[in-house]
């Protein structure tokens, strides 16, 4: 029984792994943006109760440009894209397409016409961002 349950929560924690990287590098890559590899881009959020829950797991770009440093000593890269809402919620609407079109899309349209400028939920515990 023990066995089973061990093998049971590495295969849930190994598919919740693939998800979130799904997540954080979604529409990022080498087919969807010319300057993929050089902008070591990734979806981050700079919501202060993301950051506490995932021990900063959620600024992902920084990590792809400072990957020797501790998670917990990473910073919010000013051009990155941020992520409309928390990691739990979108690994729901990840498996609906048309939702994760809904929710994702205009995230990315707004990031992809001013990079500079990411639209985010903010330092806040309510970690939603409305995207229009």
């Amino acid at each position: 029984m023990g066995a089973a349950i061990y093998v049971g929560a590495a295969a849930l924690v190994t598919f919740a792994l693939q998800v979130i990287t799904y997540i954080q590098h979604w529409s990022l890559g080498d087919d969807a943006l010319p300057d993929a590899r050089t902008g070591n881009y990734g979806w981050e959020s700079d919501c202060r109760f993301r950051a506490w829950v995932t021990l900063n797991l959620s600024l992902h770009q920084s990590h792809h440009h400072q990957g020797s440093r501790p998670c917990y000593q990473l910073g919010l890269s000013p051009n990155s894209p941020r992520l409309p809402m928390g990691y739990v919620l979108l690994m729901f609407v990840a498996f609906i397409p048309p939702w994760w079109r809904r929710v994702m899309g205009p995230a990315l349209l707004h990031w992809e016409a001013e990079p500079m400028r990411p639209l985010s939920a903010g330092r806040h515990l309510t970690c939603i961002a409305r995207y229009t």
